[in-house]
């Protein structure tokens, strides 16, 4: 997977779960649980998360976050142009539509609307981006605001090369 370079001090996103700082962590382990549950027909996904979440941060707050986590899914799977590419709960790799939703919600979360536009336009069609920032926007604040700071890293760029989900 290569990096864009485009922006200094930014590090490189790891490629295994066990390198990711906490927040990143939560956001991507919390995505896939929940996609697992939709694809999979399987609800018990989506009570783990929640229960994650309200009992790291409270009951309401904890809801709060579930809500800004699934409306980002539905607006994805409303808006996306083609098959975003996500690896099972277990799995300790982090892909590159993974690492770019990462990207994504770090540049919401710190205010470079430059690289969130960008974020946002490699993962939704073009009617989409406007929710799909506006919801980042929520999510990253929601997260920073319980302690969850995602750093900086650089955006993957897409190799064309064919991805697997293990």
């Amino acid at each position: 997977m290569e990096f864009s370079t485009g922006v200094r001090n930014m590090r490189p996103l790891p490629g295994r779960m066990a390198d990711l700082e906490a927040g990143e962590h939560l956001l991507l382990w919390s995505l896939r649980r929940w996609l697992c549950g939709l694809m999979d027909d399987a609800p018990g996904h989506w009570r783990i998360v929640e229960r994650e979440f309200t009992g790291r941060y409270g009951a309401e707050p904890g809801r709060q976050l579930l809500v800004g986590l699934v409306r980002m899914i539905a607006l994805l799977q409303s808006h996306a142009e083609r098959k975003i590419v996500y690896h099972r709960p277990c799995c300790p790799c982090v892909g590159e539509d993974e690492a770019a939703l990462i990207s994504y919600i770090a540049a919401c979360q710190d205010g470079d609307w430059p690289a969130a536009r960008a974020g946002a336009a490699g993962l939704v069609a073009e009617a989409g981006i406007g929710d799909l920032l506006e919801t980042g926007v929520r999510l990253a604040d929601q997260l920073r605001n319980r302690g969850a700071h995602l750093p900086r890293r650089a955006a993957p760029v897409r190799s064309g090369e064919p991805v697997t989900i293990h």
